[in-house]
């Protein structure tokens, strides 16, 4: 049972939606699958552990990209928030993010999942996105 996110307020406000209700599940948009098996040997810390309070360069295979902050985990709020900071307009619509292991999964305004990315170090997570026009391209989210 995974409350849907909770919209930003200038985010929704901008694109005139509402935050969701804490009992919809979020649905999948395309057909993001499983990302690739981490190649990584060493333990890694869980994902929320990698990302929270730090600041990530998300970017896709044709170069595009966005600066990303993954604030601190509220306990009533999942996905929690993730800030933007320049960013390319296909990737304008990053507005949450929740972890499962060394898993990220991205949500736009509405609580769907556009994205899910698997660690491959602690400085590099590596899976698949779906950008603002319903296209889904590899991505790379790189800490900064």
């Amino acid at each position: 049972m995974t409350p849907a996110i909770r919209a930003l307020p200038a985010l929704a406000a901008c694109l005139g939606l509402a935050a969701c209700s804490s009992t919809t599940e979020p649905a999948m948009t395309g057909a993001i699958t499983a990302s690739p098996v981490s190649t990584y040997t060493e333990t890694l810390p869980g994902a929320a552990e990698l990302v929270t309070g730090s600041r990530w360069l998300l970017m896709d295979d044709i170069l595009r990209e966005c600066t990303v902050y993954f604030t601190p985990p509220e306990p009533e709020q999942v996905p929690y928030e993730a800030r933007l900071g320049a960013c390319s307009h296909e990737m304008i619509h990053v507005a949450g993010w929740r972890t499962a292991g060394e898993t990220v999964d991205l949500f736009n305004a509405n609580g769907e999942v556009i994205g899910r990315l698997t660690a491959e170090t602690t400085e590099l997570f590596r899976g698949k996105l779906t950008v603002l026009s319903g296209n889904q391209v590899d991505a790379t989210l790189r800490r900064l």
